[in-house]
């Protein structure tokens, strides 16, 4: 997509959440910049984003959520294969896979 954006090939893209445009909030503001630098329209959940504070805001916010909220299904699924390892429910090569 970023290499097709100085081309007509879109002229918009649609996004189904906000946590799909990147996995990282900074990664995120990146791409939506270079989007709108480019006059691309940008979809986000069916609605059109408009570029102005509060909506920057909303997407840095969300953005920020999901990403917190990826690190903590990483740390308890990480945790509760530790605890399987240790109750001997599972071997310990499938573990080193994981970790």
């Amino acid at each position: 997509m970023r290499a097709d954006l100085k081309t007509d090939a879109f002229d918009a893209i649609y996004f189904l959440d906000t946590d799909r445009i990147a996995r990282d909030s900074a990664y995120q503001t990146i791409i939506i910049g270079e989007l709108l630098r480019h006059n691309k329209q940008i979809i986000i959940k069916g609605k059109d984003y408009v570029h102005n504070p509060e909506n920057k805001f909303t997407l840095t916010v969300l953005g920020a959520v999901a990403e917190l909220e990826r690190a903590k299904i990483t740390e308890r699924y990480t945790r509760g294969r530790l605890h399987k390892l240790r109750m001997g429910q599972m071997a310990a090569a499938a573990i080193a896979l994981w970790v």
